[in-house]
């Protein structure tokens, strides 16, 4: 038992450790970023952007907590093996299992925390920034972002049909930004395109600010609010525009069954909520990966090879979880089988890994 509390902490210190250093780095980079953007803006105040950046870096920073603990299992089994405590622990009868389950036990725990605590936590925080980023920077991105093509939808209200693209949007998709919006009668004929700030959904409309108005042969106005007219509900939009990343794990079961009651798609809900539920799994994976890297360098030597093995495995299980993502959002496969199978198949070859090594 006192090996066991020995080890896991040894485990806790560095994963800990590796994803705080890495947290400190998009604090860093990420208030940078936001300085540059805010410089043009003479009324922008330094605590502004500071408060933004300390919504935005939680989400940031969810997506490299496998990493953290790859790399930080790593460590750990690395500065074990060069205090000789490994090579005691076998000459005592101490099998690689047994040194490597206090680590797994570990990551199976913060991913139950990172699950339950830190994502919904962090889901609160990213839907207060991208509110600020809508207010400050009229819903633009930053580098620290992967660009996004935005999304589009066709609706049809009072005025006739309009096509809607949006590059940000917040509150589930209700409030929208850099909105750009073509209407067009009932026999197609386009009427006038709308450039507008924002746009936000009201019973039976869209109230744009800061619109632009362009029509055929005639010179582009500008409004400070305008109207389109729409047929959709809250529900409808969510599922076109709304974030999975802005909500929070408790919340996921009541908007599927939300979108399920409005007879829309809760692909996008589902998936989210089956990621989220199979995290503790994935970094209980990434530390018997690293074992099965880690555990054989210190037979046969090379270092930076054990290191640049680790990464590139941790990397490709990264595409392949990405890929089985976009196939679960695109209705290919099912959410589950999308969120589970990856992870399952590198927990199975990552112990069958291991088994070979250690026992034959």
């Amino acid at each position: 038992m006192t090996l066991f509390r020995y080890i896991f902490w040894r485990f806790a210190r560095n994963i800990m450790g590796v994803f705080v250093l890495v947290f400190a780095l998009i604090l860093l980079v990420d208030f940078v970023e936001h300085l540059r953007r805010a410089s043009d803006n003479e009324d922008f105040e330094a605590l502004t952007i500071a408060k933004m950046v300390l919504f935005h870096a939680p989400s940031l920073a969810e997506q490299i907590f496998p990493f953290a603990v790859l790399i930080g299992s790593m460590a750990s089994l690395l500065m074990l093996s060069r205090s000789l405590e490994l090579a005691v622990a076998r000459a005592s009868g101490i099998s690689a299992w047994q040194f490597v389950f206090p680590g797994a036990v570990f990551a199976f725990l913060l991913g139950i925390f990172a699950t339950t605590v830190y994502s919904p936590v962090a889901a609160q925080m990213r839907a207060e920034y991208d509110k600020l980023n809508l207010e400050i920077f009229g819903g633009r991105s930053s580098f620290m972002e992967m660009k996004r093509s935005g999304s589009w939808l066709r609706q049809r209200g009072a005025d006739g049909e309009t096509v809607m693209h949006a590059d940000t949007s917040t509150d589930h998709g209700v409030r929208l930004g850099r909105v750009t919006a073509y209407v067009f009668d009932n026999d197609d004929n386009l009427i006038e395109r709308i450039d507008a700030k924002t746009a936000v959904l009201r019973a039976g409309r869209w109230d744009l600010s800061e619109a632009t108005v362009t029509r055929a042969d005639a010179r582009p106005v500008s409004y400070d609010s305008y109207v389109v007219s729409t047929n959709l509900s809250p529900e409808q939009v969510r599922e076109i525009f709304g974030s999975t990343e802005s909500i929070a794990f408790w919340d996921l079961p009541k908007m599927i069954k939300a979108s399920e009651t409005a007879g829309l798609s809760a692909n996008g809900f589902r998936l989210q909520y089956q990621t989220l539920l199979a995290q503790p799994l994935t970094f209980v994976a990434m530390v018997y990966l690293a074992a099965t890297v880690s555990l054989r360098i210190f037979r046969f030597g090379n270092l930076i090879r054990m290191i640049l093995t680790g990464v590139t495995a941790g990397f490709v299980l990264y595409v392949l979880l990405q890929l089985a993502r976009d196939l679960g959002m695109n209705g290919v496969t099912s959410p589950v089988f999308a969120s589970w199978l990856p992870v399952i198949l590198a927990m199975v070859l990552s112990v069958s890994v291991l088994l070979f090594q250690e026992d034959g």
